[in-house]
């Protein structure tokens, strides 16, 4: 998966155009489902998240961005996870999540389901994105080839990454995985099968100098195809930063840029594709 810290925040300079308005209710409750039934049945409120559930949550999703993505390209504002859904990912210590500032985006991404899977679960994001990262290392931490094979739903990673955002060098850990969701058609309505990936800062980024921080961040996307040859691309996002002279996950100048750089990761998985990936 792409730094999306770094992609978003190394253009902070321009301006931002993109909605910060709250996202409706729907959206926003989805995004909140997404992430708690990642890997299943929710430890939150005891529901189900099996394939069924996934397909099923993906119509309703579809309906709340308009149909078919009729209102892509969006994005707003979501509200704060619980402590309850950020004790599901390995946070070491755990921290005030009410301090991480919720984000979305919803775009068409001009690739196959196949394609876009392959491109976030490969290891070599660095080569993906030239220039996003000072260094990048990518482990599996679940069997790939039985992922690959259907025999396993979900894919597991941890990362180690360097990089460079305005100036201010830092290193990050995060764990991330992969999950493929089948369409069996047993859901009247369903539209076939999704990609969902899930990945968390482990701890806080460490940079080499003072008056910077980047403390917790909390990922879910969600891609469904619209046709064999394009995604709807959905991002839910909650992160907490401080860059100085206001830039933090408050401002909605900040999270306005922070959107326009997802919104061109967008477009670069578009580029990938197209170039045969």
């Amino acid at each position: 998966m792409m730094n999306h810290l770094a992609f978003g925040l190394a253009a902070l300079p321009l301006v931002a155009c993109h909605s910060t308005k709250p996202a409706p209710a729907d959206l926003d409750g989805l995004a909140h489902w997404y992430w708690q039934h990642y890997d299943g049945t929710s430890p939150v409120d005891e529901s189900e998240g099996g394939d069924p559930d996934f397909v099923a949550a993906t119509i309703n999703l579809d309906a709340a961005l308009g149909g078919s993505a009729a209102d892509a390209p969006s994005s707003g504002t979501l509200s704060d996870l619980s402590d309850a859904e950020q004790a599901l990912v390995t946070i070491d210590p755990a921290r005030d999540v009410a301090d991480a500032a919720g984000i979305y985006i919803s775009a068409i991404v001009g690739c196959s389901l196949d394609q876009i899977e392959r491109i976030t679960i490969d290891l070599n994001q660095d080569e993906l994105y030239p220039g996003s990262y000072d260094t990048y290392e990518r482990t599996y931490t679940t069997d790939v080839d039985a992922y690959l094979a259907r025999e396993a739903s979900h894919l597991g990673w941890e990362s180690n990454i360097d990089a460079t955002v305005l100036g201010a060098t830092y290193h990050e850990d995060v764990v991330g995985g992969g999950r493929y969701v089948t369409d069996d058609g047993s859901t009247e309505g369903g539209l076939g099968a999704a990609f969902v990936s899930r990945v968390s800062l482990t701890a806080p980024a460490v940079y080499e100098a003072e008056g910077k921080s980047f403390d917790q961040d909390y990922q879910i996307e969600i891609y469904y195809p619209l046709s064999d040859t394009e995604v709807i691309h959905f991002f839910a996002l909650w992160r907490q930063y401080d860059y100085g002279t206001g830039l933090d996950q408050d401002s909605s100048a900040a999270q306005g840029v922070m959107m326009g750089g997802l919104f061109d990761y967008d477009d670069d998985n578009t580029a990938l594709c197209a170039d045969g990936f």
